[in-house]
């Protein structure tokens, strides 16, 4: 994002050609320049559209925008229609709902990420949001690019401001609701945007970005230490935990700050005191995984991963011998002897599910708990947790991918094979 110019063109997209985008649209102003914007700029897109139904015909009037746009642009579209009304913290639990519809989306498309149109406006709100909570922060403002869940967040429009896209949508004679709820902003953003920011011209509101900017690079300065020394003991995979062990308590707290802070945009604003309790989980022999908002952090394999809390649970019923497609596991009539169980009509109907703790299996030498095996085998949690199991209808683990058939359900000419 540059301060000296607030030109619309192409060159904003380049780097998102290539790749295929869920765009979120609320069929306000902002997100109704970006649509347009990206379209003719040739990105390929999936417009997902929220209707909270909180203002009567107005909220259907919005969504009525984005879809007619998408209609006569060929852009496919997914809408999620939500009627639930919830009195405390709304903004927070609206923001939830739409992220975890855009991560389905992105996930169910095979989309890179999401693109929003937060704009310069929304950069300086944040900024002095942040600035007026007295929290230490490590970056003011919004970032171009971050991750949300695990999902990539790009905002495009962080250079240009409200009364830009205001033009923009003018002189390109765009349709668009009025946009008169934004549900990403709290009472506080509003009062610093209809009181401390009201009035201030274009140049006004630069020269404060300008200082936030400068800033964020003296925070990015002073942290370069320890992200070159994150970089040391860390990887896709996770901190290493003997590394992390011998830096002091201090050390500690600023690298889990900025791993956090690299992983989900949710913890750039996060207290001394909650790194704290952080560490003290780290350093402990005791638990091996801490709830943390919607994130578990798990220590197992001698690695501190981080990863977005999701309910693994999953079930489907086979009542016959037939092939069956899961997003976990596929049910054939023919595969490799690893993968077969021989099955009776007295075993239906059968269950497919993940595996549960104490779930175990019953082979020749003896009895093995399946959540124990895995883990020695060092399959990380997430896989274990969804690792898929068959059950017959007596509730018998009759079979477990990668293990095999129970003794009762072993032959050498199997009719039934499950292949994760």
């Amino acid at each position: 994002m540059s301060c000296d110019t607030l030109v619309y063109g192409d060159y904003m997209f380049e780097k998102y050609r290539n790749n295929k985008w869920v765009i979120g649209v609320s069929g306000g102003i902002d997100s109704m320049s970006l649509l347009d914007m990206a379209y003719k700029a040739g990105l390929s897109l999936v417009l997902c559209h929220v209707n909270y139904h909180c203002r009567g015909e107005c909220s259907d009037y919005d969504q009525s925008k984005a879809i007619n746009y998408a209609k006569e642009h060929n852009i496919p579209y997914y809408t999620k229609d939500v009627y639930e009304k919830v009195e405390t913290r709304f903004e927070a639990w609206a923001r939830e709902v739409r992220y975890e519809f855009y991560q389905a989306v992105v996930e169910k498309e095979g989309c890179k990420g999401l693109l929003l149109a937060h704009h310069a406006d929304d950069f300086l709100e944040t900024a002095l949001l942040r600035e007026h909570q007295g929290r230490r922060v490590s970056y003011y403002g919004i970032r171009d690019e971050g991750y949300v869940h695990g999902m990539l967040v790009v905002r495009p429009l962080l250079h240009m401001f409200k009364e830009d896209l205001i033009q923009y949508i003018e002189d390109n004679h765009i349709d668009y609701g009025q946009d008169y709820t934004n549900f990403e902003t709290k009472v506080e953003r509003n009062k610093i945007r209809n009181i401390e920011l009201k009035g201030k011209t274009k140049e006004e509101k630069l020269t404060m970005i300008q200082y936030y900017y400068e800033k964020n690079k003296e925070i990015y300065e002073k942290e370069c230490e320890y992200r070159n020394k994150l970089s040391t003991i860390s990887s896709n995979n996770g901190i290493q935990l003997e590394e992390y062990l011998k830096c002091t308590k201090q050390e500690g707290i600023e690298l889990l700050r900025i791993w956090l802070q690299q992983i989900d945009e949710e913890f750039y604003s996060i207290s001394d005191r909650f790194l704290e309790d952080l560490d003290e989980f780290v350093r402990s022999e005791r638990g091996k995984k801490k709830e943390v908002r919607n994130f578990l952090i798990i220590k197992e394999f001698k690695v501190l991963r981080c990863i977005v809390k999701e309910d693994y649970t999953y079930s489907y019923v086979l009542d016959s011998i037939r092939e069956l497609e899961t997003p976990y596991v596929n049910v054939k009539l023919e595969g490799t002897l690893k993968e077969g169980l021989t099955v009776t009509a007295d075993d239906f109907p059968l269950t497919i599910r993940n595996v549960r703790d104490g779930d175990k299996i019953a082979f020749s030498f003896g009895h093995r708990n399946i959540k124990q095996h895995l883990v020695s085998q060092k399959i990380v949690y997430e896989v274990r947790q969804r690792w898929p199991i068959v059950e017959n209808c007596r509730g018998e683990v009759i079979f477990v991918c990668d293990l095999g058939a129970n003794i009762k359900h072993f032959t050498n000419k199997p009719n039934l094979f499950v292949v994760k």
